[in-house]
């Protein structure tokens, strides 16, 4: 069982639509939430759950360079 999500973070080409991405990620829950992101083309995204945990979704690690 997955906790609840309290945050989102979205990579897209445009801000809007990242928007809209992490709040209907969010509003979908954890599980149903990362299958949207996945099913979104050119997007990556990070949930946090209520517990501290982490659910990435493929692809995010080569999204984000950290020099």
């Amino acid at each position: 069982v997955l906790f609840r999500s309290v945050s989102a973070t979205i990579i897209a080409e445009s801000a809007a639509r990242a928007e809209i991405i992490a709040k209907t990620s969010l509003i979908l829950g954890p599980e149903e939430g990362l299958k949207f992101i996945r099913n979104q083309p050119n997007v990556r995204g990070l949930l946090v759950l209520e517990d501290g945990s982490l659910v990435r979704s493929r692809g995010l690690e080569e999204a984000c360079v950290v020099e």
